[in-house]
Formats: C-alpha cells, structure tokens, sequence
C-alpha cells in the first residue's frame, strides 16, 4: 500500500450468512487526526490498484475523538466506518457508524459493506 503505510489488521467476520472483509485502523488517540485521515489516500490507491473495495474501520478510543474524526472525513471511494467501546458491547454488536448518507444509525459488523 502506498503512504507508506499500511494497516493495524485485516479481518474477515463471518455472521450467519453475511461476511465482511476489512481493514483495521487501531486510533489510541496518539497521532494528529489529520494524520490518521491522510491513511485513506493509501487505501484508495489500493482500491484504484486492485479493483477490490474493502471497507476501512476506525476503532476510536472514544466518542470525543471518534466526533473529531467525522468531521475530518469527506466522501470518499473508501468505504469507512468508525466506532468506540461502548458499554457491554462487542466489535460484532452494531456500534459501527458507516460514513454515508444511505445508512442511518450503527450497524453490525457483519453489515459495514452492504
């Protein structure tokens, strides 16, 4: 991936019959946040490279933070989600929040691409 950069993880989740491939950006709220969304460049050059779109995930260290990161982002050919640890809830639970205009609310992770 170009920017010299690449990826905290990939995951691939399985959820009955959905599944959802993606790439982990892991925020301890260290960098600068205009850093962090200088990473979707190198994501979207692999997506121009390859011809695969997978989502990018934002795990955010709260909601502060996860607001802040929002407000940066623009429409994208990235697909972007982001979330924070919510109270009794698991990566797997709907509290990812799509970067888009057609999906209102958080979603399940099994759900981020569709």
């Amino acid at each position: 991936m170009g920017h010299d950069h690449s990826p905290d993880s990939y995951g691939h989740w399985h959820e009955g019959r959905a599944e959802v491939q993606f790439f982990l950006e892991y925020d301890c709220g260290t960098e600068p946040l205009d850093r962090v969304v200088a990473k979707l460049d190198g994501y979207a050059d692999l997506i121009t490279a390859t011809g695969i779109t997978t989502p990018v995930l934002f795990w955010l260290p709260g909601p502060r933070r996860e607001a802040a990161l929002r407000r940066l982002l623009h429409p994208s050919s990235v697909p972007i989600a982001t979330a924070h640890p919510l109270a009794s809830r698991t990566p797997a639970d709907a509290i990812w929040l799509r970067h888009d205009t057609t999906h209102e609310g958080r979603t399940r992770l099994a759900s981020v691409a569709q």
